[in-house]
Parts: structure tokens; C-alpha cells; sequence
């Protein structure tokens, strides 16, 4: 007969569960650095630098190590976010951007503002 969910105990061998399912991210998330007001006053450009491309593929390869791809799911345009994102850290940009605009009219724009966030 097959166990139950309430039954907690393991069974000879088998260990509960302790740790936090996503533990397997080993890339912390980080943010591309902020730009001082000072700087920002003198002209229209970006808040934020921008990552080095070694930086990019780092934070994009953490996406392959999610295994339950929430944002593809709740992107309204049915984005395949994880795909694009493999390439990117791969190095693959011009076939990320491929990926990226088969669903997306203005992957430029999504890529920076996403409403699901």
C-alpha cells in the first residue's frame, strides 16, 4: 500500500526533504550597478550600467538551474524565457534575440520592463 502524505516518517534508506527546493541555485542574483544622480543629471541615459557580457551569461545561467520556470507560465505574451536565456549565457545573443522575437513584437522593451515582475 502507498504512503500517505501525512506519513512523514522515511523509510529505511530514504530521507525527508529539509532543505529549500530552489537550494540548487548556486549564483547569487545581482543587479547591475547604479548610476549616482550626479552622473544621471547630465544626461538621458541608462539608471543602470550595463553588465559586462561575462556578467549577462552569469546571471542568465542562473535561470537554467530554476527547474520550475514560473516566468514563461505567467508571461502574458507566452514568452519561452528560459530558452533565451540558456542562449544568452551560452553566448548565443543573435539566437537568444531570435528566440526572444518569435513571440514578442518588441523584445527590446520586455526584455527591460516586464509587468510580471
Amino acid at each position: 500500500m502507498g504512503r500517505g502524505l501525512s506519513d512523514a516518517r522515511p523509510v529505511s534508506g530514504e530521507r525527508l526533504m529539509t532543505t529549500p527546493m530552489l537550494k540548487f541555485v548556486s549564483v547569487a542574483q545581482k543587479q547591475p550597478d547604479k548610476r549616482t544622480a550626479q552622473a544621471r543629471r547630465a544626461d538621458f541615459a541608462e539608471i543602470y550600467e550595463d553588465f559586462s557580457p561575462a556578467a549577462a551569461g552569469e546571471q542568465a545561467s542562473r535561470c537554467s538551474q530554476c527547474g520550475v520556470p514560473f516566468c514563461s507560465v505567467h508571461c502574458p505574451l507566452g514568452n519561452n524565457i528560459p530558452d533565451w536565456l540558456m542562449l544568452t549565457a551560452e553566448g548565443r545573443l543573435e539566437e537568444a534575440y531570435e528566440v526572444s522575437s518569435a513571440t514578442n513584437t518588441f523584445p527590446e522593451i520586455c526584455g527591460r520592463i516586464c509587468p510580471q515582475d
